[in-house]
């Protein structure tokens, strides 16, 4: 996860969905604890947001 400003003094955070992390794995069971991951850390982050 990272957190900057932009040059135009924008703020953006990016990070790697645990999706994206969990399917090197090959395992349908892993995979979708990833996608559960990745709704549940949106939710998270569109809550800090406002």
């Amino acid at each position: 996860m990272a957190l900057f400003e932009t040059g135009y003094g924008e703020t953006v955070f990016e990070y790697d969905r645990p999706s994206s992390l969990f399917g090197q794995f090959g395992d349908a069971h892993v995979r979708e604890v990833g996608r559960y991951l990745d709704r549940e850390l949106q939710a998270v982050l569109l809550k800090a947001v406002g």
